[in-house]
């Protein structure tokens, strides 16, 4: 067997052996908390170092912040936030963000879907491209950052395709760039968000844009990861042309207004 297939399809076995031992604490606190811990690790050690992966908590916006997302991913280049446990990230710094359930039925997708659609869209103010053509933004903002929903058990894919067309169906407004690249219940299947015409393992064409289901046999367990690992990694490429301009946020949150000078307080006036 191919050395790489061998080791990632090792790697669906050992998240589903890790976590069915963390389950049988039944603190469901501990249980929540270890089921996204080892989705961290695994991103940490298999993610470009010009990425890093950490537990999530609100995305920010310049017009408004998400929900609370289970998993970050964000880049080198970014101003942090880290003197808490949890850390919220401004939404122009992620490269990607996931969502991950134990066991992924009805209410848990809709949840997820949801969640994810929070994310606020990046600003044009904030992120531009250096030395690229025009057009760089909107191309960057279809696929990135990548959106991924992972589950150690679920319902089966037919059930999972219909809730989440039915979710969208009632959902419309919820734009393309905020709908999951990928929905992985582990071992079991991936359901991809394919944005460019694609083939199955076997040959057959998949049209573009739509959600197509992939049953996993043993031989292919490991397949989900090698998606997620490289949707996430092709943000890479962006970096060296990424400019952030993160005053906007700073002049935001302490109302000053733009192009304008701040004033200085009565005590320092004519010192």
């Amino acid at each position: 067997m191919n050395r790489i297939k061998y080791y990632f399809n090792l790697i669906a076995e050992q998240l589903d052996v890790k976590y069915r031992q963390a389950s049988t604490s039944g603190n469901r606190s501990n249980i929540g908390y270890n089921r996204e811990k080892f989705i961290e690790i695994f991103l940490q050690k298999h993610l470009p170092k010009r990425l890093f992966a950490f537990l999530g908590d609100r995305v920010i916006g310049l017009r408004g912040e998400s929900d609370q997302i289970d998993i970050i991913v964000s880049n080198d280049i970014s101003i942090r936030f880290e003197e808490n446990e949890r850390n919220f990230i401004t939404a122009e710094s992620v490269a990607a963000a996931i969502t991950v359930k134990s066991y992924l039925d009805k209410a848990a997708i809709q949840d997820c879907l949801s969640n994810l659609a929070s994310i606020p869209q990046f600003s044009p103010d904030i992120l531009s491209f250096k030395a690229l053509k025009t057009g760089a933004f909107e191309r960057f903002i279809e696929k990135h950052p990548s959106l991924y929903i992972f589950a150690y058990d679920g319902v089966n894919e037919e059930t999972c395709l219909d809730h989440i067309m039915e979710f969208y169906n009632v959902h419309c407004d919820i734009p393309r760039n905020r709908w999951p690249l990928g929905i992985i219940v582990n071992k079991k299947y991936i359901i991809k968000h394919v944005r460019e015409p694609t083939a199955m393992l076997d040959g057959t064409p998949i049209p573009a844009p739509s959600i197509y289901p992939f049953t996993l046999e043993e031989s292919n367990w490991g397949w989900p990861f090698i998606h997620l690992i490289d949707d996430i990694t092709s943000y890479v490429s962006w970096l060296s042309y990424m400019n952030i301009q993160m005053e906007h946020y700073f002049n935001s949150a302490y109302f000053v207004e733009e192009n304008q000078t701040p004033v200085k307080p009565e005590a320092e006036q004519g010192s």
